[in-house]
């Protein structure tokens, strides 16, 4: 991650992206809905904190003026984000800008590291 004034940048795995343009009252919103991931991997995750397995999804939107930069989706993007707050006070990143830079491959070997296979033993039941 890299940080500037308000502006930061990260790596994500853009899984899903739809133009949308809704015309309300005289007024018209339109830009582009983002479901991405913030890493640049997918292996297998499990959190030893929580046991929480795989990697959440993130939503938000970013200008219809952008969509020609999606190359590829999924894919892997730099995502320039601007810092700000939530309406329920959280911290909020906002696509500002993205930046394609490569193909995702989603092919995972079936052998794992004993270090990458979920830990069933620590399951509470």
């Amino acid at each position: 991650m890299e940080n500037s004034n308000n502006l930061i940048k990260i790596n994500a795995i853009i899984n899903f992206a739809k133009p949308y343009r809704v015309a309300e009252g005289g007024s018209t919103n339109e830009g582009v809905t983002l479901n991405y991931l913030v890493t640049d991997t997918l292996k297998p995750y499990q959190d030893e904190t929580n046991m929480a397995l795989g990697y959440k999804s993130t939503k938000s939107s970013i200008p219809l003026s952008l969509y020609d930069k999606l190359i590829a989706v999924p894919g892997q993007y730099e995502l320039q984000c601007e810092i700000g707050v939530s309406s329920t006070g959280q911290p909020q990143l906002k696509p500002v800008d993205i930046r394609f830079l490569k193909y995702v491959d989603i092919a995972y070997s079936d052998s794992l590291d004993k270090k990458q296979e979920k830990t069933t033993d620590k399951v509470v039941k």
